[in-house]
């Protein structure tokens, strides 16, 4: 059943002990019978300095403000087009929460507002829903230090014919999973845990993506 499966998920973060989780939207598909153990579940992940989540798709889709309540009442920060500065030990990241979706697409006066803003943290982060190739360019372009994105399932079925990938969210985005640099800026697509229009992956595993960070010595 669906709540199996979320608890099997939620065991296996717990066990990665993460300090800080980020969830890039579409914590439902298409109605909220799940919505309150599913929120429950991303509040328990045992990140020490919290759980932060944008909006995604279905979730602007299917009751936009049901699932800003259900996350908000479990202490899950969402936030749409802000920032929000988050302590860790005696130091400050910034985190920029962007509601990327179909419904809703920020403009560029708005990006440049949020991505100008002073002071920055030690270590500045961009969470956003669809990892649109133009927001990412102007995160690096600004200093952004990580991008985090989801949206694509990782392609979902992928095919490799005659040394090419083909995969639908390519049309969309070149940034449709996995990790690269964008300048110096990490950028990191998730594939995510569930499906999109029917309940099936190929050359597209699931999956819950780790990033530690390593103090470079001065």
């Amino acid at each position: 059943t669906g709540q199996l499966r979320i608890k099997r998920l939620l065991r296996k973060i717990r066990k990665l002990q993460p300090n800080l989780v980020f969830f890039s939207g579409d914590l439902i598909t298409h109605d909220t019978r799940l919505l309150d153990f599913a929120a429950a579940a991303l509040a328990q992940t045992g990140a020490s300095y919290g759980c932060f989540a944008c909006l995604g798709d279905h979730d602007v889709w299917t009751d936009k403000q049901a699932v800003v309540d259900a996350l908000q009442a479990r202490g899950v920060f969402v936030l749409e087009d802000a920032n929000r500065f988050v302590r860790v030990g005696n130091e400050s990241l910034l985190v920029t929460f962007i509601t990327n979706v179909y419904d809703h697409r920020p403009n560029l006066d708005r990006l440049n507002f949020l991505m100008g803003q002073q002071p920055r943290g030690v270590l500045d982060i961009l969470l956003t829903h669809q990892p649109s190739e133009s927001i990412i360019e102007l995160a690096a372009e600004r200093g952004y230090h990580i991008f985090l994105a989801g949206h694509t399932h990782g392609g979902q079925i992928v095919f490799n014919l005659f040394g090419l990938t083909v995969a639908a969210p390519r049309l969309e985005s070149p940034y449709y999973r996995g990790t690269q640099h964008v300048g110096r800026m990490l950028v990191s697509v998730n594939s995510g845990l569930g499906f999109t229009l029917a309940p099936i992956r190929y050359n597209a595993p699931a999956e819950i993506r780790l990033i530690k960070l390593i103090r470079q010595p001065v």
